[in-house]
């Protein structure tokens, strides 16, 4: 993987420099030719990024635009080459060649977290990929204008012209026209893309320094390595800020161009400034905020210290006018989508604070949170930060560039000082005294801290290299000429430590895992193949899978039609064609395949927690009958803005019910299936497929229109009935009755001639609660039924409805179901106590680790739900509010019966404890972690006769010598011990396994065992084929990595 990643920066910025040749001979005179190495990449990137806008945004895609840009590239190389008279570029390596090793250090920095991962993904927690993915790879494709027409998925609408999201283009272009150019695809060459534009705002950052700002060689190289490893800086390419980390380069480029515009007055700095400042709204609109101000100022220190002034104001206005002239369709997309999206709102990213001096000068590890630091280490921060300070001072002083620093220092202050707030009280005092300022102005100026932290990054390289200006002008006197020496050796060797020291923490921060996407998601490519090309796929709508896992899903499937009700982290969909078997869905692991009509032979693929299904070809249509789960293909899109709206949007409707005075009609063909009459011109020719659920055995009947006539009995449960063929019938009338409550949940046909009748569905549970509120409390009514002897626990949890830091307002269980019944649960929620009815008994039930555990409940919008634990799915029952400390607008959430399905466990192992116990499976998660991290692991028990104890499990962590972690609870918790369990009866288990924070690096081996309490006397272990295991069982290997 280094070697990729090396390969994929050398042929990026070699691309770069072969497109910037030309530019370079061409726009820089011959007698300015000692910065052409610097120039040439840098050119090459504005020439890049301004051929692929206008390419997207008009009839091209990018594989036609890296043609053309290669093409004007290869044309402007061969005009230069006959012009300088096959002159070669300047790289200079000997004046400069620190500048391109800090470049390298730049790019590694980038990708050092990639290679703890040891695979290639994005890096940061930032939702942003979400958009720049799919972009890059539709821009490969289409132009802009082409995304809408792409297969139908939130991540295609969200992109669309005009956008729904603010997106300049520039990122995605270099980003897709570098993958091209090394056969990657968006995902793997997103982070390397990053890094690559960090090496590129190294050598415009240099070039600044050098050039323009006239920095002595070594002052130059300290400077530029402090920006190289400015925490931030480093932050904001791992958190996936593509736009803004895109225009870093261009800032400073822009720049030194303007000033050599001004200063020289010909036309040719007039053009390459021209040219590098139309770059800056293709890559990141805000970027001009912050250049504007300071190239206005640095054009006019220039023009007062030239002579030249008419040429040189002549020059400056060019230069304007040039890049106006070539960024004009950005000012037009300007409005579009970005200002609406950027503008209007202001954007938090969960910032709520103005980051503080040490963060922008790089003196700390930067993060959302301010991370903590020991009193020593802040006390020497503070000291770096004023010996910046004043060493700044001294620059301005004994300097002769220092009104080229003070035209850039001080506007960034000042727009620093705008976006903190601070002009805002002045403001209002002008506008009191009559001021013609208004309310729009007024309230830009309000602080804004994401802006202040976004603007930041703009301006902190030129504190940095003020100060380091200043070290530099250090007086010389003769006789403390080595306590100087000294003084600055101390003051350089204390900066670079601190901004090393932060660098390195954010590296290590981010090393450990990617925080999105890991290797085990990662998995799911491995299933595309199986995909036929275009074929429609349903898509999981769990909520644990909801936000930027489920957008990355649905980047995989870009060039499939999406169906069902989608929702990523900044948009959704929701798209049901009534009737269509869709061919395949992926789902999780721990969705029910049967309520899409899907069963487990049907599934093709399985890992990293998702499952890929393909539909049975003999299936030919589908109808989901659950209400409100198959809107169309033009619903409202789906969108899980809060916890509880996800809970709902995974449950995904309640089956439709059917009685004597409430048919259900359905219209069959030869390939269609619908609840209203269409034409068509041939009958069915396959049996019907009914789905049902019921929580008891409930009479059937199903009237054909050929005269026909079925008489069904329901079984509990959720079952599927195979009609017999009516070849003649194009309706059937379909009504239930009796104390089931019996729905149906789905229709399809079949091309078959298998037997009529009832198929199992192994694993399938019908599940109602009820509830009723009032003022402060509930009362849920719970029941479920199931051919099988299986166990269900429930929790009740209540939770504030945001993904903001919720706060777990209590939970109560888990609680052992009976299998056929009713158990009722009475909530009095303003004083967290449960009770709990069974058999006419009522039983206290105390909150989870005690009233006590459970601190005072801050104000919000709360939401009550039901977990279960077997099924593994949550049931929204109530919410309400908490206002003042007080539970008001307690509201009960409708419900009906559902399907639930209890899947298998990923292992199955029919491993015998005794004559008594049989563990059926298990399941842990394969993938490494880390030290001090929990393992959960999930048993699934069979008893197989009467326990005359109370028996308990164990699971150890094995390692050499010793155990690293061990869990032991009673089998069946304490509401169903062991001596309770009937014949037959299933019951899961899932435990917290938590490894010994110390655990060295390694593998271990997870073992597990039962004994009984009072002596200690573990169960004789017997496997699948009789062969004695001992006294316990090795489930497999455990990987820690450090």
């Amino acid at each position: 993987m280094p070697i990729s990643l090396l390969l994929f920066a050398a042929v990026a910025l070699a691309f770069c420099t072969y497109l910037g040749y030309g530019l370079v001979k061409l726009l820089v005179p011959r007698e300015r030719h000692e910065h052409e190495g610097l120039f040439a990449p840098l050119l090459g990137y504005v020439f890049l990024l301004l051929v692929g806008y206008y390419s997207v945004r008009t009839v091209l895609n990018l594989r036609q635009a890296l043609l053309l840009a290669a093409g004007l590239g290869t044309l402007l190389n061969g005009v230069a080459l006959w012009l300088r008279r096959g002159e070669r570029l300047h790289l200079n390596l000997r004046a400069h060649g620190e500048a391109y090793l800090l470049a390298a250090v730049a790019f590694l920095l980038g990708v050092l977290p990639l290679l703890s991962y040891g695979y290639i993904t994005t890096i940061g927690e930032n939702w942003d990929p979400e958009n720049y993915l799919p972009v890059a790879e539709y821009l490969v494709r289409v132009p802009v204008k082409g995304i809408a027409a792409m297969p139908p998925s939130p991540l295609r609408d969200l992109n669309a012209h005009p956008p729904r999201i603010g997106l300049t283009l520039g990122f995605s272009i270099a980003q897709g026209m570098w993958q091209q150019l090394v056969g990657w695809d968006a995902l793997r060459s997103f982070a390397p893309t990053l890094a690559v534009l960090r090496a590129l705002t190294v050598l415009a950052t240099y070039l600044l320094f050098r050039r323009t700002m006239r920095m002595e060689r070594w002052g130059a190289f300290l400077a530029t390595g402090l920006v190289c490893l400015h925490a931030q800086l480093l932050w904001l390419a791992f958190l996936n800020f593509g736009m803004q980390v895109s225009s870093l380069p261009l800032v400073p480029l822009g720049l030194v161009l303007l000033a050599d515009a001004v200063r020289h007055a010909d036309l040719r700095s007039v053009v390459a400034t021209s040219v590098a400042v139309a770059a800056i709204p293709v890559s990141y609109y805000p970027a001009l905020t912050v250049f504007v101000p300071m190239a206005a100022a640095l054009g006019l220190a220039q023009l007062l210290s030239s002579r030249k002034w008419t040429s040189g104001l002549l020059a400056g206005l060019g230069a304007a006018a040039g890049s106006l002239l070539l960024a004009w369709g950005t000012v037009l997309d300007y409005q579009q989508g970005f200002a609406f999206r950027y503008s209007i709102p202001k954007t938090t990213l969960g910032l709520t604070r103005m980051i503080a001096g040490v963060e922008i000068l790089g003196l700390t590890p930067f993060g959302v949170q301010a991370e903590a630091v020991p009193a020593f280490l802040h006390a020497l921060q503070l000291v770096a930060a004023w010996g910046i300070a004043g060493l700044s001072l001294l620059a301005l002083v004994r300097c002769r560039t220092r009104w080229l620093w003070l035209a850039t220092v001080v506007p960034g202050a000042l727009y620093l000082l705008w976006l903190r707030g601070t002009l805002a009280g002045t403001l209002a005092f002008f506008r009191a005294q009559g001021f013609p300022i208004g309310a729009a102005l007024l309230r830009r100026a309000q602080p804004y801290p994401y802006a202040f932290m976004k603007g930041a990054v703009y301006v902190a390289p030129f504190f940095m290299g003020l100060g380091v200006q200043g070290l530099f002008a250090l007086p010389l006197p003769r006789r403390r000429r080595g306590t100087v020496w000294a003084t600055a050796a101390a003051l350089g060797a204390l900066l670079v430590g601190l901004v090393g020291w932060s660098c390195g923490r954010v590296i290590a921060r981010y090393s450990d895992r990617p925080a999105l996407f890991d290797q085990e998601l990662l998995q799911v490519e491995q299933s595309l193949p199986l995909i036929e090309p275009g074929a429609p796929v349903y898509l999981t709508n769990r909520p644990e899978r909801a936000g930027p896992v489920t957008g990355l899903l649905a980047y995989f499937l870009r060039d499939h039609p999406l169906r069902g009700a989608v929702s990523t982290g900044y948009s959704g969909m929701s798209d049901c064609r009534p009737g269509e078997a869709f061919p395949y869905a992926l789902l999780d692991h721990r969705d029910n395949p049967y309520v899409l009509g899907l069963s487990l032979e049907d599934r093709v693929w399985q890992g990293g927690g998702m499952a890929l299904y393909r539909r049975d070809p003999a299936q030919r249509t589908f109808l989901d009958l659950r209400q409100g789960n198959c809107a169309g293909q033009h619903a409202e899109p789906a969108l899980a803005q809060t916890p509880l709206a996800g809970q709902l949007l995974a449950l995904s409707g309640p089956c439709r019910k059917v009685a004597p005075d409430t048919p259900l009609y359905l219209y069959v063909g030869g390939e269609s299936l619908a609840l209203e009459p269409l034409p068509w011109d041939e009958p069915a020719s396959g049996t019907l497929l009914l789905a049902w659920v019921s929580l008891a055995e409930s009479p059937g009947l199903l009237h054909w229109d050929d005269g026909a006539a079925e008489e069904l009995q329901i079984p509990t449960g959720f079952s599927i009935y195979r009609t017999p063929l009516h070849p003649s019938a194009r309706r059937v009338e379909v009504t239930a009755g009796g104390p089931g409550q019996a729905a149906l949940c789905w229709a399809a046909v079949r091309e078959d001639k298998e037997q009529p009748g009832w198929l199992s569905v192994p694993r399938a549970i019908a599940f109602l609660s009820r509830t009723e509120a009032q003022d402060t409390s509930l009362v849920i009514e719970i029941r479920q039924a199931t051919p099988e002897v299986r166990v269900l626990r429930a929790t009740l949890e209540v939770w504030e409805n945001t993904y903001s830091g919720a706060a777990h307002y209590a939970w109560w269980g888990p609680l052992s179901l009976p299998r056929n019944g009713a158990v009722q649960l009475r909530v009095d929620l303003a004083a967290r106590e449960a009770r709990w009815l069974l058999d006419g008994q009522a039983m206290p039930l105390p909150p989870h680790g005690g009233a006590e555990a459970w601190p005072p409940i801050r104000d919000g919008s709360y939401f009550v739900s039901l977990w279960i634990h077997e099924a593994e799915q949550a049931i929204p029952v109530a919410q309400f509010q908490v206002v003042q400390g007080t539970v008001q607008q307690l509201t009960a959430l409708p419900s009906d019966p559902l399907p639930l399905y209890v899947r298998p466990l990923d292992t199955a192992a029919a491993v015998h404890f005794g004559d008594m116990l049989e563990l059926v499976g298990y399941e842990f998660r394969r993938a490494p972690l880390a030290a001090g991290e929990t393992l959960p692991v999930s048993l699934e028990w069979r008893c197989r006769g009467p326990m005359p104890v109370n028996y308990v499990v164990t699971l150890q962590v094995v390692g050499p010598g010793r155990l690293f972690g061990q869990v032991d609870v009673p089998l069946g918790g304490q509401g169903h011990p062991t001596t309770t369990w009937k014949r037959n009866e299933t019951v899961r288990e899932d435990l917290p396994l938590g490894v010994e924070p110390g655990a060295p690096r390694g593998h271990y081996r997870l073992i597990v065992a039962v004994y009984d309490p009072a002596t200690v006397e573990r169960l004789p272990v017997v496997g699948p084929e009789g062969q004695v295991l001992g006294d316990a069982v090795d489930l497999g290997e455990v990987i820690v990595r450090r």
